[in-house]
């Protein structure tokens, strides 16, 4: 993905999501959607790839043993995964 791909992305994030400055949104790399933040990079020694990083804020009294357990199974499922070896 080049720079021109990824700001294409920005904007049509920032016009799904209803933020009118996709402009801002590229300068400062971070955007807040309902109650969240996420941070948005694209760097030149990783030209084809968009990374995201989603702060969810804090964790209520009382749940923070169901979000560990549901983190654990979100990775379980992407990481864990029953595939054939390709040797």
């Amino acid at each position: 993905m080049n720079h021109a791909r990824y700001v294409q992305l920005v904007e049509e994030l920032c016009a799904t999501i209803g933020v009118p400055d996709a402009k801002h949104v590229l300068e400062t790399g971070t955007v807040s959607c309902e109650g969240f933040s996420i941070k948005l990079e694209h760097v030149d020694t990783d030209p084809e790839a968009m990374y995201l990083e989603f702060d969810f804020g804090i964790t209520t009294a009382g749940r923070t043993l169901r979000i560990f357990r549901l983190m654990l199974e979100s990775n379980l499922l992407v990481y864990a995964q029953d595939q054939p070896n390709s040797r």
